[in-house]
This record gives structure tokens, sequence and C-alpha cells, in this order.
């Protein structure tokens, strides 16, 4: 069990053992898709041309990310935002009965979380908060998934720790829970062996409609409310695969943390002098001194590397 307070910031980098697509991976798609193909893939919700002036922009762009197009290509939003839905969905179902993943990160902190627990109360009683950017319900969905199989949990059970223990989605996310703790779009639209791509149709615009990208997300939303004050309670902050994106560190508001709070930080494909750039500069302005792992740190390794603090 984990008693200590402890908050998991997760970036796209956290999903990425699982095959979700990053940023850039997502950029990568979308200027490696047709604009025809894209028409089809997106259901036909938009005609070839409209797939056409997308697909030109993300080719001749330099940003590094489909986020930052958008920002100032309002009239790309729409079918940005739906391929986007699409990928994280096809990544959801594909993701369904996965084992044995590499850099399972999640899977380790469940055994932490779940160890002397002999029932779901007991579960309960980790201090654990999830804060994430992705638009995906991997973290939701693998643990509602665990306990239901370790504590045969029912349904209103499940639903009742995942009021108490919520996943704060800061960007959306492309299936949100409905007032009866179902989510509004099936977790990877449906299971595996069933034709995800005869389904997709009927679950994508709402699917879509829940993906907030970076320049329309709330910093006065009830999520970010919720994440600064999970931050300000903990013993403990881990920042998992996370960017450091300005505007993404801005709306946080590290200031947030307390000054006696242990900051842990995954630094997985960053060189030393982009760790002080990224990383330390940002702690440094908010007067806070995180701990970088060591060089190509994934999530798993920071977890493991500082087990001490989550015991």
């Amino acid at each position: 069990m984990i008693a200590r307070p402890t908050v998991i910031v997760v970036g796209a980098g956290g999903s990425m053992p699982f095959n979700f697509p990053s940023g850039a991976s997502m950029l990568q798609s979308a200027r490696g898709t047709e604009a025809h193909e894209m028409s089809r893939t997106l259901c036909n919700y938009f005609d070839v041309s409209a797939c056409r002036r997308f697909r030109e922009s993300v080719v001749a762009s330099l940003s590094d990310s489909l986020d930052a197009i958008l920002e100032t290509r309002t009239d790309l939003d729409q079918v940005g935002r739906f391929f986007i839905a699409q990928l994280i969905l096809h990544a959801e179902h594909q993701s369904q009965g996965r084992t044995g993943v590499s850099g399972d990160w999640l899977a380790y902190l469940w055994n932490l979380m779940s160890d002397e627990c002999g029932s779901l109360e007991e579960f309960k009683k980790n201090n654990v908060t999830f804060i994430t950017y992705n638009y995906d319900r991997l973290i939701e969905h693998r643990l509602l998934s665990a306990l239901a199989q370790r504590y045969q949990s029912t349904h209103k059970e499940l639903y009742e720790f995942s009021v108490d223990r919520p996943v704060i989605h800061l960007h959306g996310t492309v299936g949100p829970f409905d007032d009866y703790g179902r989510p509004s779009v099936p977790y990877g639209v449906c299971p595996l062996g069933q034709n995800f791509q005869e389904l997709l149709p009927g679950v994508l615009q709402k699917a879509a409609a829940g993906v907030k990208v970076v320049h329309q997300a709330d910093p006065k939303s009830a999520e970010f409310d919720a994440a600064r004050a999970a931050l300000r309670d903990a013993s403990t902050v881990f920042f998992l695969g996370f960017g450091f994106g300005r505007t993404n560190v801005r709306r946080l508001g590290l200031e947030n943390i307390g000054p006696r709070t242990a900051i842990i930080c995954s630094r997985q494909g960053l060189e030393d002098s982009e760790v002080g750039v990224r990383i330390n500069r940002p702690f440094k302005a908010a007067g806070r001194e995180p701990t970088a792992c060591p060089r190509d740190a994934d999530a798993l390794l920071t977890l493991r590397t500082h087990v001490h603090l989550l015991s």
C-alpha cells in the first residue's frame, strides 16, 4: 500500500510503453496519410478536400506536434481533433489483452498499491492521485479491470472508487464517464476480435468532442483546480513521460508543489543540457528543486529508482 500522499503526473511518454502515440508520432501519422485514406479513416465525416487542406498544413509545418499547428489554424481544428481521437481509440483497442509490456510502470505501481490489501476497502486507503495530459483512458481502464478481477468488485463499487479517486484529465479524454460510471465511449470502441473500423463511426464524433488540445484546455477548470490541490497536499510528486511544455507547466503551476515535497522526474531521451532547460529551469523559477533520474530513465526505472518514496 502507498499511504504517503503521492501524485503521478503522466505525459505522453507514460502511455508510449503501451504503444500509444506521442505528439510527434501523431504528427507523422497525419503527414503519412493521403487525403482520400484520411477521409475514409475518419468515417467520411470530412471530405477529401478538407483532409487535403489539413494534410498540406501538417506536411509544410516545422512544428513538433499537432497541437502547435491547431493553435493558429482554427479552420483545421475539427479535422485535427477527429484525427487525434481515432488514433487514440485505435491504440486503446489494440492495448486490450496486451501482457508482458516492456516498461510497464503501471503494473509495477499496482503491485505496490495492492500489497497486503485483502479487500477493495483496504485498497482504497492508497493515497495516490493520477494527473494526466493524455486523452486515453489507459490508467483507469487497467486499474478498474484489475480491481474487478482481484476483489470481484461490483460495478457500483468500482464506480464509487473511480469517483473517490478519479484520474484527472487536464486536456479532456476520448470518452468521459457518465453519471452512472459508464464510459460514454467504450474503451477501444469494442473488444478485440470485433470490427473496430465498422463500429468507429458511431462513437468518433463523441470522442473527438472530448479532446481538448493545448489552447482549448481551461486552466480555471475544476480539473486544474483538483490537480493543483493534489500537488499542494503531496509528499511526493512523480513526473512520468512529461514533456515540460511551457504552457503546460505554467498552467499547472509548479509553485503549488509544497517546498518540502520530493519531486522526481523521468528524463528518457533528454540530454543533460535539455534537462537543465526543460526541467530544472522552470522548477528553479518556482523555487523548487527536482530530482532528475539518470540518462534515459523511463517511467518504470524512475519508479524503481525511488521506490523508497512509495512505501
